[in-house]
């Protein structure tokens, strides 16, 4: 579970705002396809704080440094805002957390500000055109899963309190420990085609319909120094 794109996202996230908005995790969270920010968004934004060396507060504050193309810095800033802006509202309340339900919140709060849901069906429809499908049927488990682990660390601590570096460790170890079951795309198949462009390893059965001598083995029609005969 902790591979998938999904549980990096929560990860960087809370990254972000353990140590304090850290040029790093940042640009983690904001080139996580789960971010809803475009790659060239988030090229902007990258080309940006390496340049002028953004880093920790300064996420905080509107960037002002001119660059040479006036767009860049406006592009720049249009992601900083946005991303920043969201994830201080997660912060706003891991700040005033105690309990692992207060933790549980600010991660929905996460989900409902990054539209994750729609993004989730997005990568879904990217993976499916790649014809990546247990990576597909295991997108469309991961929430659940993961909401199933939150659930399960507040029947554990219940009213324990806990700070973030000990909720992001359990969370951490959760995430390790819990998989997600994939049925088989296919269990077994069977597959019609024609001879001459059809290619097998490992066939159980086969059957060859109209194998007649000239057709199987195939006799090529040339006219070569060497005749078949020979």
């Amino acid at each position: 579970l902790s591979e998938h794109p999904f549980s990096a996202f929560i990860e960087t996230s809370l990254n972000a705002i353990r140590k304090n908005y850290s040029v790093e995790e940042v640009l983690s969270v904001a080139s996580n396809s789960l971010s809803g920010i475009s790659s060239e968004a988030f090229s902007k934004l990258e080309n940006y704080v390496v340049k002028f060396g953004i880093n920790y507060d300064d996420f905080k504050k509107p960037f002002k440094y001119k660059t040479k193309e006036e767009t860049d810095l406006i592009e720049a800033e249009n992601v900083r805002k946005c991303l920043i802006g969201k994830l201080e509202k997660v912060a706003k309340i891991i700040n005033k957390g105690q309990l692992v339900q207060d933790y549980n919140n600010a991660i929905e709060v996460l989900f409902n500000e990054f539209c994750v849901d729609e993004n989730l069906e997005k990568l879904c429809d990217i993976l499916d055109n790649l014809n990546q499908l247990e990576l597909k049927d295991a997108t469309k488990q991961v929430k659940d899963k993961i909401e199933e682990l939150m659930v399960g660390a507040v029947k554990i601590f219940g009213k324990t309190k806990i700070n973030l570096d000990e909720f992001f460790a359990v969370f951490q170890a959760g995430l390790n420990s819990e998989t997600i079951s994939l049925i088989p795309v296919t269990v077994d198949n069977v597959f019609i085609g024609d001879i001459s462009t059809s290619k097998f390893f490992g066939t159980k059965e086969l059957y060859v319909v109209g194998a007649v001598d000239g057709v199987v083995p195939f006799v090529k029609d040339d006219c070569g120094m060497i005749v078949d005969r020979e």
